[in-house]
C-alpha cells in the first residue's frame, strides 16, 4: 500500500512538473510569435555573426548598417528602432545597445586642431593648449560678436562629430545663443532661404540652458529662422557636457534623413524623417558649422555680463 501511494505521489509530480514545462513554452512561443509579426521586429541568427565562437559579437542591419554588439548568445530577436536595430534582452544575457559612433567599431578622428586653426584668430577666442575659450561680451548679441565659421572636414553621406563644452559658473544663458554642428554645401544661415543645395544643423541653448537642435533644411519656411527640435535637456553652468551628434543624409528629396544626438552618452534625440538637402554626388556632410554667440536678431539676446564658453576634444568619424 505505501508502495502505491509513494508511485502515485511521484507520477503526479512528474505530470505537475510536464504541465508547467509545457504552459512556460506555450507562453514564450506566444510571445515570439507576437514579436515576428510585429514588423519593427527582425530574426537574427548567428549565422548572421563573424564568429559565433566569441564572447562578442557584432552584426550589421542591411538596412541601415548600424553596427549592433551583443554577447553570450547565439541567436536572438531584434526590434528596428529608428532604422537601428536592438536586441530584445533574453533571460542571463546583456542587452545590446547600437551606437553608430563608437570608437570601437569607427576609428573617430581627433580635429580639434583643424578647429583652433580656423577659430584661433577671432578676437573673442583665447585658446589654451586643447582649449576653445569664447567670451561672450555683455550688451553684445550676434555672429560679429562671437565666432561664426566653418571648418572643413572629410565628405560623406553618414557623419557622427563629438565635442566638449563647458558653460563656466555664472554664464548668462540669457535668451539663447548658438553651438556647433555638423553643415554641408552652401551652408545655409541668418535666414536665408535654403535651396537643397546645403544645410546646417547646429544647436542652440535657450533661456535657463535649455538645449535643442537647429535646423536649416529643405522644410523650413523661408523667411524663417531655423528650425527647432526639442531635446528635453537643460544645460548647467561649470560642467562639462560631451555632445554626440550623428547624421546620416536623405535620400532624393525624401525625409528619411537621420539626426541623432547624444549628451554624455544618454540619447536626447531620435529623428529619421528629416529632409537635409537634395542627394547629389557633390552635396554631402563636409563642414561644421562653428558658431557660438548670443542670438536673436536683437538686443534682448546679449548676456548682462561677460559670460564664457570653452570647448574641446573635437571628434569626427564617417559612418
Amino acid at each position: 500500500m505505501f508502495k502505491n501511494m509513494l508511485s502515485k505521489i511521484l507520477f503526479f509530480a512528474y505530470a505537475l512538473i510536464v504541465f508547467t514545462n509545457f504552459s512556460n513554452n506555450v507562453e514564450m512561443n506566444n510571445q515570439q510569435n507576437q514579436k515576428l509579426q510585429d514588423p519593427n521586429y527582425v530574426s537574427i541568427s548567428k549565422e548572421a555573426l563573424p564568429n559565433p565562437n566569441e564572447i562578442t559579437y557584432r552584426a550589421l542591419d542591411s538596412q541601415d548598417n548600424p553596427y549592433l554588439q551583443t554577447r553570450q548568445t547565439r541567436s536572438f530577436t531584434g526590434r528596428r528602432t529608428a532604422g537601428n536595430l536592438e536586441q530584445v534582452p533574453s533571460a542571463g544575457a546583456p542587452s545590446a545597445k547600437p551606437h553608430p559612433s563608437d570608437p570601437t567599431i569607427h576609428n573617430a578622428k581627433d580635429i580639434t586642431d583643424s578647429v583652433i586653426q580656423k577659430v584661433s584668430s577671432n578676437p573673442v577666442v583665447e585658446i589654451n593648449k586643447n582649449e576653445i575659450i569664447i567670451t561672450h561680451k555683455a550688451g553684445l548679441f550676434g555672429g560679429s560678436n562671437g565666432v561664426a565659421s566653418n571648418v572643413p572636414l572629410e565628405s560623406a553621406k553618414d557623419a557622427t562629430l563629438e565635442f566638449k563644452i563647458k558653460f563656466s559658473p555664472g554664464y548668462d544663458f540669457k535668451k539663447g545663443g548658438k553651438i556647433p554642428g555638423l553643415a554641408g554645401g552652401n551652408t545655409p544661415a541668418g535666414r536665408e532661404n535654403v535651396n537643397g543645395k546645403g544645410f546646417t544643423s547646429r544647436f542652440m541653448w535657450k533661456s535657463k540652458g535649455k538645449f535643442i537642435a537647429y535646423l536649416y533644411d529643405m522644410d523650413k519656411n523661408d523667411g524663417d529662422a531655423g528650425r527647432n527640435i526639442k531635446s528635453g535637456f537643460k544645460f548647467e553652468t561649470g560642467v562639462w557636457y560631451t555632445i554626440k551628434q550623428r547624421i546620416k543624409l536623405n535620400t532624393g528629396q525624401n525625409n528619411d534623413g537621420i539626426l541623432q544626438v547624444w549628451v554624455n552618452e544618454e540619447p536626447v534625440i531620435d529623428r529619421n524623417d528629416l529632409a537635409f538637402m537634395m542627394e547629389s554626388p557633390n552635396n554631402n556632410i563636409d563642414s561644421i558649422a562653428f558658431s557660438s554667440f548670443l542670438g536673436g536678431s536683437d538686443a534682448t539676446w546679449s548676456p548682462d555680463r561677460d559670460s564664457i564658453v570653452v570647448f574641446k576634444d573635437f571628434r569626427y568619424t564617417i559612418n
